[in-house]
């Protein structure tokens, strides 16, 4: 699909600015739009997330009517890799940097300026939004924060991710053991870790995947199948490739992931550790609220009033093997304990990337993030 509109966004500026991309999808056949709706995508993902296979959430969107949105936030690769292969530290110095590429800062900068923008082109339309994985965690965050207060947003979409943080057993290793840490004392000029290109992994990475026992990896030796081998070690795997759309290829598996900013794996190794939303560098090794409205330490996001401004529905992928299902179990439970209406969607047999690009994606799960919407 061809972007109707592609909107530079510099944020940032007084750390050096950043550019992020903001694509803009007309309703087809020219139809007025029911609607608007902002897709954030996860973390080390690009927007294109929403445009696959052949169109994707978004070519379903479109067609329905509405005026769909996506946001390459700090996390693309289109705005990482770029960056990164520069000379220029954001904010001047490689901590300074890793702080701002963190995912409360992506909440209090990037989400906003998005949907400022999209107010600007469409002020009375009424607008939604859907974040899929950490897309999901910075949008919580966005709300907690009152980031969307008087712009209008009326519906949101959680995917897989709220503001609380569980991973299956495997994943319990990389941050126990406190993998990402070791690579600003090891490697300090490393700013990302890009699945594609192992060649360039810090020590730690390099050293940790050597000793992860092959068992825990798909197999395969395509370049598709190794990077999807890197990706699981680094956060779990996102998908089976035999249960993704037949229409998409090897060249856009490729295309879709790319570094993971070091400033955003510190994040989400410490929100993994907490298990609910802080802000970088607050304690993570606390007792975990399950059910309570504060957490145990003074930076953190567990702040419910706005949420009443929205209503809230979350998509949860059951055989997801980055987040456990509990995640967006506890995030459900938590806003109903606050008076908070929401929905939950339970989808088996999915894994986190299968809900957009599953085979059955389109007769599934489309339509209940459209209903969502309306």
């Amino acid at each position: 699909m061809t972007p109707s509109e592609t909107i530079p966004l510099t944020v940032d500026e007084e750390h050096g600015g950043l550019t992020l991309t903001l694509r803009r999808y007309q309703p087809a056949n020219g139809s007025a739009p029911r609607g608007a709706v902002l897709l954030l995508h996860g973390g080390n993902s690009a927007g294109d997330t929403f445009l696959l296979p052949n169109g994707g959430l978004t070519a379903f969107l479109t067609q329905d009517g509405f005026d769909v949105w996506i946001l390459d936030w700090r996390t693309s690769p289109h705005v990482v890799n770029p960056f990164i292969e520069g000379p220029r530290w954001l904010g001047g110095s490689p901590q300074r940097e890793r702080e701002l590429f963190a995912l409360d800062h992506a909440a209090e900068t990037d989400i906003p300026r998005a949907v400022e923008e999209i107010r600007r082109h469409v002020p009375d339309a009424e607008l939604g939004v859907v974040g899929h994985c950490m897309g999901g965690g910075a949008a919580s965050i966005a709300i907690a924060t009152g980031k969307f207060s008087g712009l209008g947003v009326k519906n949101v979409v959680l995917s897989t991710l709220g503001l609380f943080y569980e991973v299956p057993w495997n994943g319990w290793f990389k941050a126990e053991d406190f993998i990402v840490e070791r690579i600003p004392q090891e490697d300090p000029e490393c700013r990302g870790v890009d699945p594609r290109t192992p060649a360039r992994w810090p020590r730690a990475m390099t050293e940790a995947f050597g000793y992860w026992p092959r068992g825990w990896l798909p197999g395969g030796t395509s370049p598709a199948a190794l990077m999807l081998q890197r990706l699981t070690f680094m956060f779990g795997q996102p998908y089976n490739a035999r249960r993704l759309d037949p229409a998409i290829s090897e060249r856009e598996l490729l295309a879709q992931f790319g570094a993971m900013h070091v400033g955003l794996f510190l994040h989400a190794a410490e929100l993994v550790r907490r298990g609910y939303a802080a802000k970088l560098g607050a304690p993570d090794v606390v007792d975990r609220p399950r059910r309570a409205g504060e957490g145990p330490v003074t930076d953190h996001y567990l702040i419910p009033q706005h949420f009443h401004e929205h209503r809230i529905t979350l998509l949860n992928a059951t055989d997801n093997q980055l987040w456990h299902r509990d995640a967006v179990d506890l995030m459900h439970d938590w806003l109903r304990d606050h008076g908070v209406h929401s929905e939950k969607r339970n989808y088996a047999g999915y894994r986190i990337q299968e809900l957009f690009w599953g085979a059955r994606a389109k007769r599934d799960v489309y339509p209940d993030i459209r209903n969502a919407l309306l």
